[in-house]
């Protein structure tokens, strides 16, 4: 999986905010979150790893994907209400339909996609559990991070 490189995103801003283009994250690694609100283990697991992630590798970019593969449609009001209470600090933005999840081959939320500097992709990991999230720790790692302590 190392080196290949993803077909360019199809997202839109909450609200019509301005999107990046993957391009414009180099050369930070970059790790992408396939979410959906309505996803039980998005709300208990992912998204709170994900804000963890973003202040304990600050060389590391991290932004979410909400994307509806299947379940009810959310507003653009209750996706940033979702990022309230969670206290979310990393750019959420959603999938145009589900374009990008249906390209990149996301198995369904969450879904993680790890981009090194160059925009290739590193790892791609689907799930929310413990071993999951461990795999995913470990190929932050293997891709040269270093952890900072944030307590």
């Amino acid at each position: 999986m190392e080196n290949l490189q993803l077909s360019e995103w199809h997202i839109e801003g909450l609200d019509g905010a301005k999107v990046p283009t993957l391009a414009s994250f180099a050369p930070q690694p970059l790790l992408i979150l396939f979410y959906h609100t309505g996803c039980p283990g998005c709300k208990a697991r992912a998204l709170p790893y994900a804000n963890t992630v973003h202040w304990e590798y600050p060389q590391l970019r991290v932004v979410g994907l909400h994307t509806r593969p299947e379940g009810p449609a959310y507003s653009d009001t209750q996706i940033e209400e979702v990022i309230k209470v969670y206290g979310l600090k990393f750019p959420i933005y959603k999938d145009k339909g589900k374009e990008t999840f249906e390209s990149w081959g996301a198995e369904g939320t969450p879904h993680w996609f790890l981009l090194d500097g160059n925009g290739h992709l590193y790892r791609s990991l689907f799930g929310s559990t413990p071993n999951a999230l461990m795999r995913l720790d470990l190929a932050l790692t293997e891709l040269g991070l270093e952890k900072v302590d944030i307590d």
